[in-house]
């Protein structure tokens, strides 16, 4: 279920609603939410107020700017119809290994606006609001698994692109690579644990709220420069989109001693409808299941015997009846798909 947040700045959302139903009431528009950071728990003393108008269906007036007591207000005008659209569109995760179209088709842009509804503070409503907010609800696990998703594929990108400015000498974006891998991968962790707002910035207070810890995020001006440190960033990474897939919750190994694990520096999972798809290289990729999944995660620093242990228990603790010999063979497979190598 997605969260509301309480307002970061309570008398800034109080004035900029006064500001809007008198806008709102001069245009004769019935249905109108206040959007983006500040109604989401977030914002700063300089964040515009994003305000949306929804009216019937047609063809909506053009976004506009104005300014009320020194405060920016950006305007835009919704039809009922199309939010009704993107919510049934983004309201059905529907990748396959041989249609990956959810997710090149549906980006941030679509994403953004969905988010900035779900979290928008109402206004004022002729019921248009209501029904549409109770719709999306109905499918907000479907929402949340195609912003995964969405992001899965964020993160495999930004992967590829810092190997290979990494492998040109081109540390400075290999250090750019790195850092939207990385907030792409804890975007993804914090949709599934149900904070969904949108937005890289946004990353550090986020997790503050959901998690209540300092994110575990490199440092990527350095680690480009240090291959150990490089490998190392990139590792954690995989970890948030593991854990954001698979929901399991795991500390994270950074460093990989002689004789444990190490996970494929360039597996990167994209969730499917029923598995997962793991990219090990440029067109090559391997479908495991989500059970599967969790076992490369728990894998990476760890040796043979705690990892097949660590899963074991942490499958058991979720309903599933394995033994150690099958995840031990498991993980055999996916050290001969060269998922997995063990550190000399």
């Amino acid at each position: 279920m997605t969260k509301k947040y309480l307002p970061r700045f309570p008398e800034e959302l109080d004035r900029a609603r006064a500001a809007v139903l008198s806008l709102a009431r001069a245009e004769g528009v019935t249905a109108a939410y206040i959007g983006g950071a500040l109604a989401a728990g977030l914002g700063t003393p300089m964040s515009d107020v994003d305000v949306y108008f929804v009216v019937a269906d047609g063809v909506p007036s053009a976004a506009r700017q104005i300014f009320v007591d020194g405060r920016r207000y950006d305007i835009a005008y919704q039809s009922a119809g199309s939010l009704r659209a993107l919510v049934d569109r983004i309201s059905d995760y529907r990748a396959e290994r041989d249609d990956l179209g959810i997710l090149t088709e549906v980006g941030r842009k679509s994403l953004d606006p969905l988010v900035r509804f779900l979290l928008g503070e109402t206004v004022v409503d002729d019921g248009t609001i209501k029904a549409l907010e109770d719709r999306a609800r109905e499918s907000i696990s479907e929402i949340a698994r195609t912003m995964v998703g969405v992001m899965s594929f964020e993160v495999h990108n930004a992967l590829e692109d810092a190997h290979g400015f990494h492998a040109v000498g081109d540390l400075q974006a290999a250090s750019w690579a790195v850092r939207s891998a990385s907030l792409s991968a804890a975007e993804a962790l914090l949709a599934s644990r149900g904070d969904l707002y949108l937005g890289h910035k946004w990353v550090w207070a986020r997790w503050a709220r959901t998690f209540g810890s300092p994110i575990p995020l490199p440092s990527p001006e350095a680690a480009p420069a240090d291959p150990v440190a490089f490998g190392e960033s990139l590792a954690v990474c995989q970890d948030l989109l593991i854990q954001a897939i698979t929901g399991g919750v795991y500390p994270l190994r950074h460093s990989v001693a002689p004789g444990a694990l190490s996970r494929a520096p360039m597996a990167c999972a994209v969730p499917l409808r029923d598995s997962v798809l793991v990219y090990v290289g440029v067109g090559d990729a391997a479908e495991i299941s989500r059970e599967g999944l969790l076992l490369l995660g728990l894998a990476h620093g760890r040796t043979r015997a705690e990892t097949v242990a660590l899963t074991v228990d942490q499958l058991r603790s979720g309903g599933a009846e394995v033994t150690d010999g099958e995840v031990a063979s498991y993980l055999d497979d996916f050290v001969e798909a060269g998922l997995l190598t063990v550190k000399a």
